[in-house]
């Protein structure tokens, strides 16, 4: 394999791996050899990357989440609060394009700067906005926020080395790249499938004040821990699926289990909340949360199985565009059903959603044509335990 480093191309002869400190031995056309260690900055790196994305996340249901008091607050409707969290979902959607493209020409250093310097921009905009008659400056500092979410969602990894070499040599341009994508079968499929299960966790977090206001009196401490709680299981899927799949190496079958786990957890979500049962709910808040949540990681994970080559970037772009229109779709349709027909047919709802998702995952071909790739150019045994790199 060909590593690019400066001016020069230097080609990878050997990569240790002593408890995640990579250091690769390259040798150069001239014959000349480069040893390239890792430094432990990266998780200084790697820390304040989680913070500031943590600083955003938490501010996409900020209000929705308490979404009655906010309206009161407001004078305005909880549906109009529920414009607050679909801005996150709205504005991404005509930026992920260009948003990647301009990703792969200035780098992650850069595009994590201009996203911090939204955020910031963002949060500050939304200080001047705590006044009753300011909703809609609310609105327009939930936008900014909106706006830094198109960024690469995972660190360059060595398949990602792989695709640069390839994309360089052959001078792909982003329009090949994208009608490519859209005759990729198996990730249109993906696109559909992984757009409603993730439709269904940004409707449940975005409704979730409603939804347990409708059976729990004065329930919104209670729909706030149950909301920490899928949250925080949710990471605890994503390392758990991730090991998974680094030691078994079965995607498919590791997706459609886990998405099956998460119609069970909804369904019996729906359950604990409608015979009004504290503990049941925080035990299937607990299950659907794993299950759900942990589905973001492995939803990346099948698209960059199913379309490498192709810019990563572009491809978790193009995906997050799916989870985001379904999740817009579910929440005005939902709204609507929780209006005229009650809190049951949401449920229903959001419980076909997954069932109909279930269905097209099992539709999936079993494509791997990344680790394919790394087989080729023998990086088999060469990946970090855990991570899937």
């Amino acid at each position: 394999m060909a590593v690019q480093a400066g001016s020069a191309e230097y080609a990878l002869i050997e990569c240790t791996d002593k408890v995640f400190s990579l250091n690769y031995e390259m040798i150069s056309v001239d014959g000349s050899k480069v040893t390239i260690k890792t430094s432990k900055t990266r998780w200084l790196i790697i820390a304040v990357y989680i913070f500031y994305c943590g600083i955003s996340a938490f501010q996409w249901v900020e209000y929705s989440i308490v979404g009655n008091i906010i309206a009161r607050y407001y004078h305005v409707t909880v549906e109009k609060v529920d414009y607050t969290a679909m801005a996150y979902m709205l504005f991404p959607i005509p930026l992920v394009i260009p948003g990647s493209h301009i990703a792969e020409r200035i780098g992650l250093r850069w595009t994590n700067i201009v996203g911090s310097g939204l955020i910031c921009l963002g949060s500050w905009v939304k200080i001047f906005s705590v006044h009753p008659d300011r909703f809609l400056l609310t609105l327009g500092g939930q936008s900014f926020l909106a706006v830094s979410q198109d960024e690469p969602k995972y660190p360059p990894s060595e398949t990602r080395a792989l695709q640069k070499k390839e994309h360089d040599g052959t001078e792909r341009t982003l329009v090949e790249s994208i009608k490519r994508l859209m005759t990729n079968a198996s990730y249109l499929i993906l696109c559909n499938s992984y757009g409603l299960g993730i439709g269904v966790l940004n409707a449940l977090s975005t409704m979730l004040n409603q939804i347990v206001l409708a059976r729990f009196e004065d329930g919104e401490e209670f729909a706030g821990r149950l909301g920490l709680i899928i949250l925080v299981m949710g990471m605890f899927g994503s390392i758990t699926f991730g090991l998974i799949l680094d030691k078994t190496q079965k995607f498919k079958e590791t997706t459609v289990t886990v998405y099956l786990s998460t119609l069970c957890s909804q369904i019996f979500f729906t359950i604990s909340i409608l015979i009004e049962s504290n503990s049941l709910t925080y035990i299937a808040a607990s299950i659907l949360g794993f299950f759900i949540s942990g589905y973001l990681a492995l939803g990346y994970e099948m698209c960059a199985e199913y379309t490498y080559p192709e810019s990563e970037s572009l491809a978790t772009g193009i995906l997050n565009i799916g989870n985001n229109l379904y999740g817009i779709i579910l929440i005005l349709v939902c709204s609507q059903l929780k209006k005229y027909y009650g809190d049951v047919a949401v449920h229903i709802c959001l419980c076909s959603a997954l069932l109909v998702g279930l269905i097209l995952t099992v539709m999936t071909k079993d494509e791997q044509r990344r680790q394919n790739a790394k087989r080729n150019n023998k990086f088999t045994d060469n990946r970090v335990p855990g991570l899937g790199i």
